[in-house]
């Protein structure tokens, strides 16, 4: 049995929790929270014995195993780091940090507590990736990809409004448009294409600063990829690889 703490509230966490009742050897026990009486009420809601509202103290805590993080992304390289020093398994949600220098260390001290961490990028775990990479010889020589996430927040209008404080659209919390949704597209590209020759970006930016949405190209052996991805833009055009002798 793997005794669960989860640090954050979101939906995200809801659906993690529905999930974990199809997992017998999960068993979901904490929750930490900056302020105790929501963590109270969160954990009342699902039944949860252990209520946190010092991150130490889940650390600390002996009936703890792993922690699921699902807090705003600039806050998953501290609270990771924390809990891997103490010991416990961590899954964290994507994007797991801001820079390839946090997750090295992240994995260097899981390596030496003996301890697993963890990205959920449920994505490249899809079946449909692989069904995409049986079809690939089918179009002959791959040219050209495009793979799009936009969605536009249901959070935005608030935004549009003048309304501040919308951790959604908060520049410091490390959760723009190429971390929320890029992240998809960029995770597959390299799933199915492996490390791409190279690779140039380029955003458009709100009015205070935050990465609303943009393009990421890559250049691989024979194609290019392009990746589109929008927080404040609904989709309409599918996900399409374009090869000489057909496309998907």
């Amino acid at each position: 049995m793997v005794r669960l703490g989860i640090i954050g509230r979101n939906f995200v966490v809801d659906w993690m929790l529905e999930a974990a009742k199809a997992v017998p050897a999960l068993k979901p026990v904490a929750i930490y929270s900056r302020r105790r009486e929501t963590g109270a009420a969160f954990a009342q809601k699902y039944g949860l014995p252990l209520v946190f509202d010092r991150l130490e103290d889940l650390a600390a805590c002996g009936e703890v195993d792993a922690v699921y993080i699902a807090s705003p992304t600039g806050c998953h390289f501290a609270q990771a780091r924390e809990m891997l020093l103490a010991g416990k398994h961590v899954l964290c949600e994507k994007p797991a940090v801001v820079t390839a220098a946090q997750l090295r260390e992240l994995l260097d001290i899981a390596r030496e507590k003996h301890v697993v961490f963890l990205e959920a990028m449920r994505l490249v775990h899809d079946d449909a990736l692989d069904v995409i990479a049986a079809a690939l010889p089918e179009i002959g020589a791959l040219r050209r990809v495009t793979f799009e996430f936009t969605q536009y927040s249901s959070r935005y209008d608030r935004f549009r409004a003048g309304e501040q404080g919308i951790n959604t659209f908060d520049v410091s919390l490390s959760n723009g448009g190429i971390m929320d949704m890029g992240c998809y597209c960029l995770h597959a590209m390299v799933r199915l294409f492996g490390a791409p020759e190279r690779v140039r970006a380029d955003c458009f930016k709100l009015s205070n600063g935050f990465d609303g949405g943009g393009i990421v190209l890559l250049r691989y052996p024979g194609f290019v990829a392009e990746a589109i991805y929008s927080k404040v833009s609904r989709q309409v055009a599918p996900t399409t690889l374009l090869g000489e002798d057909g496309a998907i």
